[in-house]
């Protein structure tokens, strides 16, 4: 659903973005009798909102994800924010708390709307149960 905001966005934080755009979305939902916490929520947001250097952030655990307008069609990005809907925390190694490049919560994943070709690691998948 494209919901429209008739509030200024230049330097609030996305959270509050988000805040506004949920608002709205649900005062659509309900006038036809639907609720927005039925759904699980993924706000595509402009980059004016502070992000503090993130592409994207999502609730941990939730039902909510924000991204930044131009990194919201990066499928990689959507699978660690979705991680963070999970449970998940980031994925470290070796100090480094995003250093294991072996799971989708960890970092160094290139920037491209299809890559890389990974999900969770074998810690995060056995938490599921997958």
């Amino acid at each position: 659903m494209e919901v429209p905001i008739n509030e200024t966005f230049a330097g609030i934080p996305s959270g509050t973005g988000s805040n506004f755009n949920s608002i709205y979305a649900q005062e659509i939902l309900a006038e036809y009798g639907m609720n927005l916490g039925d759904f699980n929520i993924m706000h595509v947001m402009p980059s004016e909102l502070e992000w503090n250097g993130a592409a994207a952030w999502g609730q941990k655990p939730g039902t909510v994800t924000a991204f930044r307008d131009q990194y919201a069609d990066h499928v990689h990005i959507q699978v660690h924010e979705v991680g963070h809907n999970f449970g998940f925390g980031h994925s470290g190694f070796d100090g480094d708390g995003y250093g294991d490049h072996s799971c989708s919560m960890g970092g160094g994943q290139a920037a491209s709307d299809d890559g890389p070709a990974m999900c969770f690691n074998g810690v995060k998948s056995f938490y599921t149960d997958w």
